[in-house]
């Protein structure tokens, strides 16, 4: 990415709710300008915080970690404190429809997706209270995942009673994984006709001994909203308008659950020699605008308006674009400032503007290359150092509120920065700001009241590499560079970086 000038803009303001903003123009690309214009702001009503939103999924790679016993590992254990995750979906991922609790390992000889000899730690042996141990070090929910298909409803009601003897954390549980691709899942299930008599079935069972357990089944991907606005009614076994209309006629269920992927296709990239690494971020940056994501997320909403919607996967740039696009695999940096910032406003946007979704659960806790929070070979990523800082800024708040700067941008979708607050009994906690500038911004604002504590930043040099500078490595070699820092501030006055994260902490009059 072409360098950019170090001139600061500042930012001061008037008065707690009214700030007078020196911003970076937007032009409708989002491309950034030399030129400058001055606009107001306000801080939004705060609402309430679902802290559930910003969770993890655990998944099969868990596994990997200390030869197959990561419960007994305490230095993994230890990070799972740190990222401290509201909720952590688990198995997760395509190996819950093959899971067996009784043996905690997946059952029968057709594994669908699942290739033993790719994942030889899938028969090794994780139990319920293994797993438990493992959400219980960072204080979490367990979102359990129940294999509805190929495990009879006995199995599960064996499970349950072991859950409820046991005295373990049962308030979630997910009633399979993307059943709704038959292609994959064709010798266990037909329809969503077929999927509904079993799920009611294991559904009646966990409510027995759980009443006032929440339910979550397979509703679609986030590609599919166009499908749900078709009429067709044809019966072909790919047919998703056919599912998702006949999971929305059932009522034994709590949520809708919608896997979220960010694939250069969903942003708008078809080919990425031709795009720059510049043009490519603007796309990246408005497909997490609260626009983008509440036309795709309010058409599966509007389907059941009743109940909640539960995103258990998403992520930015996953390997399936990649192994379906071998020839763009180079193009496919792994953990760059720029899905950092795009996790970060997926996450702040859905908290503030979406409030149907109250689950959310980031795709994945570890060893997957391109979005795992935690990788055996290096340790902790930027993704962790995201999770961690998002973690501090929301600790022990109950409310949530975002700066909209004015005249006319949209809320969460203009301009290259972002501010969000969280409250602790209406006074401001914490702000995040996201900075997807190469400038340096100097906040000297009244926007915020009282005195800045401290405050740290996550910050690059590039948010991409150049894919025309020469003297960069190729492109599947190249390594992010990341620095994570406490930043110097003085009264009100803080320089926030370029290319950043930055959590600005006021603290109580007691921290």
């Amino acid at each position: 990415m072409n360098k950019k000038s170090d001139k600061a803009i500042k930012l001061t303001g008037k008065s707690i709710l009214i700030a007078c903003l020196l911003f970076i123009h937007a032009v409708p690309q989002y491309k950034i300008t030399a030129s400058s214009v001055v606009f107001t702001g306000t801080w939004q009503k705060p609402i309430s915080l679902r802290h559930e939103v910003f969770s993890i999924a655990a998944a099969n790679e868990t596994k990997q970690i200390n030869n197959g016993k990561p419960y007994e590992d305490t230095n993994f254990l230890n990070i799972i404190k740190i990222l401290a995750s509201p909720v952590l979906r688990l198995p997760g991922g395509d190996l819950m429809n093959n899971w067996n609790w009784l043996t905690g390992t997946v059952t029968g000889d057709s594994l669908g997706e699942l290739n033993k000899a790719k994942y030889s730690e899938i028969q090794i042996p994780m139990s319920a209270e293994n797993w438990y141990t493992i959400a219980s070090a960072g204080n979490s929910k367990p979102l359990w995942g129940i294999n509805i298909t190929s495990t009879p409803v006995s199995h599960t009601e064996i499970f349950i009673q072991k859950l409820k003897s046991s005295r373990y954390q049962a308030e979630y549980f997910e009633l399979g994984n993307e059943l709704y691709y038959f292609k994959f899942w064709s010798n266990q299930i037909k329809n969503s006709a077929d999927y509904c008599s079993l799920a009611r079935a294991h559904a009646a069972v966990i409510k027995k001994y759980f009443p006032g357990t929440k339910l979550g089944v397979p509703f679609a991907s986030e590609w599919m909203h166009k499908k749900f606005l078709e009429t067709e009614t044809d019966t072909n076994t790919d047919n998703y308008y056919l599912w998702m209309t006949g999971i929305s006629g059932e009522n034994f269920y709590d949520a809708l659950v919608i896997h979220y992927y960010a694939t250069p296709q969903y942003y708008g990239v078809t080919n990425f020699g031709d795009f720059t690494s510049e043009e490519i971020t603007a796309k990246v940056w408005e497909s997490c605008g609260v626009k983008r994501l509440n036309e795709t997320l309010n058409v599966f909403h509007m389907a059941k308006p009743e109940k909640k919607i539960w995103i258990t996967e998403w992520a930015f740039n996953p390997a399936q674009y990649f192994k379906k696009h071998p020839q763009e695999t180079k193009y496919q940096v792994h953990q760059t400032m720029l899905s950092a910032l795009y996790d970060a406003r997926f996450m702040l946007n859905t908290a503030y503007y979406l409030p149907y979704v109250s689950i959310m659960t980031a795709w994945v806790l570890v060893n997957q290359p391109a979005v795992a929070v935690y990788k055996t070979d290096i340790g902790t990523t930027v993704k962790f150092e995201l999770f961690r800082l998002l973690r501090t800024a929301r600790d022990s708040c109950d409310t949530i509120s975002h700066f909209i700067p004015d005249p006319d941008l949209q809320p969460g979708t203009g301009g290259s920065m972002e501010i969000f607050g969280f409250f602790r009994k209406n006074r401001l906690f914490s702000a995040v700001v996201l900075n997807i500038s190469g400038l340096q911004i100097s906040l000297e604002p009244d926007i915020f009241p009282g005195k800045i504590r401290s405050a740290q930043s996550i910050w690059a040099d590039e948010l991409l590499p150049d894919w025309g500078n020469s003297e960069n490595p190729p492109h599947n070699e190249w390594a992010p560079k990341y620095i994570c820092q406490k930043l110097t501030v003085s009264g009100k006055k803080i320089i926030i970086p370029k290319y950043s994260i930055t959590l600005i902490h006021f603290g109580d009059k007691n921290d």
